[in-house]
């Protein structure tokens, strides 16, 4: 009971910090928080995939490119809104990896690893010889819309938070 209570501490002193966090850091440690949490996510969902599926990934980077480029192109030169953008372009790279998935996970072992890996190169060729979204320079995308980097900061906050949990609850469900 203790042990849960002291649990339970930690976990309110953890959210108050990260809540409290763009109150007093500046700018560079913000978007460096940002960062933490987006990798954060992405590692908690490779870690998953590897240890409960036991198949080795070495592709995510392409769709997360992805959802990157899809943010830029769908806002710059669709002139979406920029959280519509953003669920857009997410739900384009669930696509592109669910049309991907039915020749890759007939993959197995290290098979699996370097066809995700071959794939993602593949897609980072493409996206190099691009001339519509900057070939090789890439994209310079406009300062997001004049959104503060606390603004964005919350979401990568619960983005990173929620992949924890949800990882932490199917590892200790019956699925």
């Amino acid at each position: 009971m203790v042990k849960m209570q002291r649990s339970y501490f930690y976990i309110t002193l953890l959210v108050t910090f990260l809540g409290a966090f763009p109150l007093w850091a500046g700018r560079f440690w913000i978007i460096s928080m940002i960062l933490i949490f987006v990798y954060l996510a992405a590692a908690e969902m490779w870690s998953f995939m590897a240890e409960h599926a036991g198949m080795v990934s070495l592709g995510q980077q392409a769709f997360m490119g992805i959802g990157g480029y899809g943010v830029a192109v769908l806002s710059m030169y669709y002139g979406l809104p920029l959280w519509l953008s953003v669920l857009t372009a997410g739900f384009l790279g669930s696509i592109v990896a669910a049309a991907l998935s039915f020749p890759l996970l007939r993959l197995r072992g290290i098979y699996f690893a370097v066809g995700s890996w071959i794939v993602a190169e593949i897609i980072f060729l493409f996206f190099n010889a691009w001339e519509f979204v900057g070939a090789g320079k890439g994209l310079v995308f406009r300062s997001a819309y004049g959104l503060s980097a606390t603004l964005i900061y919350y979401p990568a906050v619960a983005l990173g938070l929620a992949s924890i949990i949800i990882v932490y609850f199917i590892f200790r469900s019956k699925l």
